[in-house]
């Protein structure tokens, strides 16, 4: 009997151990088994053709944080990573992306990019689309393109509104739509348009803090928010009067102290741009004057900011005098000027105050060599900034290293243009 009791404790202590390691070599093949798989992911995933600039260039994927979702029926996991952006925005506070991977019928991989948007209080880095819970707020589906083809809104983790995109185009859906541009509306859709600004900041005090210095204007994207009935809407505090918000982020880093700078003080008239005001007015042809004094006082705050910077950045950058004129310096400064001012103003404009701009007499004979470096320079920076730059500056120093930009050689000892000068190259 005791010999009986011996064997069936060992064939039980063998079958646990049997046990044990069918479950530690199937817990194995499932870790392997994502590995493989969040590799295919990586390889496979792009946002290059993502078209929202920020997003694009801005957000990473973090490949070691994520969820799965096992489908019982077909045994196949879907995957939601967590995201990160590279610089610090203040859209962070109102919005979180998650990146979702399944496989389809055809056992390929599709992803969406899915944003929760929510106040504040609703926003944390625990938000999972596989768990809703109580969140409320809405989740906005967008494909690699960019482009956005499901919202749903939620109070309290239940759904109360979802509508596809291609929905817009039904006119009962756009009779809810208030007109773009802003206004309260209770129970409808609202076309809300977000601006994106960079905000610069400098340490000239010397040391290590940096001080806010200026914002600059990258452009805007705009996207449909649902405001119910009780009118308690959760997302980005847009202004209702001009249906916008503004999201800043911080280049290159801020120093920690980003503030949300309202729109009226990015370029703001203050006393030291009307003090260079008084100045350039006297520097600007009659027919660049005569087009300014129409502008709007905001536009021309941009034009003169925009030219203020550029100078300011070239004596940053360049030291010697003929450098600064005519020179290399010269055609920097031209570029960054029209760069800034056409992600400002826009090309358009841009074009027709600058090339305006060298509309003045000669004052010596070889004046026309200037003018010609000069309006090819202009070309380049707002052919920089209308391709997209987030970094005005360094792609206008690539141009400069690659000879993209022109200058002019030979100069005499007042670093004016000669019979022998030539327009070249700035990589020469």
């Amino acid at each position: 009997m005791k010999q009986k009791i011996k064997h069936l404790l060992k064939i039980g202590i063998l079958t646990f151990g049997i046990s044990l390691f069918i479950i530690s070599c199937s817990k194995e093949n499932v870790a392997e088994i994502e590995l493989t798989e969040t590799q295919q992911l990586q390889n496979k995933f792009t946002l290059e053709n993502f078209d929202d600039v920020f997003v694009k260039n801005n957000l990473e994927i973090d490949w070691d944080n994520f969820k799965t979702n096992l489908n019982t029926e077909n045994e196949i996991n879907s995957y939601e990573f967590n995201t990160n952006f590279k610089v610090k925005s203040s859209i962070e506070d109102y919005a979180k992306y998650k990146l979702l991977a399944s496989k389809n019928e055809l056992n390929d991989w599709n992803f969406e990019l899915i944003k929760f948007s929510a106040s504040k209080e609703n926003i944390n880095n625990n938000l999972s689309y596989f768990s809703i819970y109580n969140f409320t707020g809405s989740i906005y589906h967008y494909n690699l393109d960019g482009n956005n083809t499901l919202i749903k809104v939620y109070s309290k983790g239940k759904i109360t509104e979802e509508i596809s995109i291609k929905d817009f185009s039904n006119v009962n859906t756009l009779a809810k739509a208030p007109p773009i541009g802003g206004g309260h509306c209770l129970g409808c859709w609202s076309l809300v348009r977000t601006e994106h600004y960079t905000d610069w900041y400098t340490n000239s005090g010397g040391g290590s803090t940096l001080y806010y210095s200026h914002s600059t204007y990258n452009g805007a994207t705009t996207e449909w928010v649902y405001i119910p009935v009780n009118g308690d809407y959760y997302g980005m505090p847009y202004d209702p009067e001009d249906g916008a918000y503004h999201n800043h982020y911080d280049y290159p880093h801020g120093g920690g102290n980003t503030d949300n700078h309202e729109a009226e003080n990015i370029l703001g008239d203050n006393a030291i741009i009307q003090a260079f005001e008084q100045d350039y007015r006297n520097q600007m042809s009659q027919d660049e004057l005569s087009l300014f004094d129409t502008l709007s006082r905001a536009d021309q705050l941009k034009y003169l900011w925009s030219a203020k910077q550029a100078i300011d950045k070239t004596n940053e950058l360049f030291s010697i005098p003929c450098e600064r004129y005519n020179g290399k310096g010269d055609a920097f400064r031209h570029a960054y000027w029209n760069a800034l001012s056409t992600q400002r103003l826009g090309a358009g404009m841009t074009s027709l105050l600058t090339t305006r701009h060298e509309n003045k007499p000669s004052i010596y004979s070889y004046n026309w060599k200037e003018n010609e470096m000069d309006l090819f320079n202009n070309q380049v920076g707002r052919d920089i900034a209308s391709g997209g730059s987030l970094d005005l500056v360094n792609d206008i120093q690539t141009a400069l290293n690659n000879g993209e930009l022109h200058y002019i050689n030979y100069q005499d000892l007042n670093c004016r243009a000669t019979y022998s000068s030539q327009i070249i190259p700035t990589n020469q």
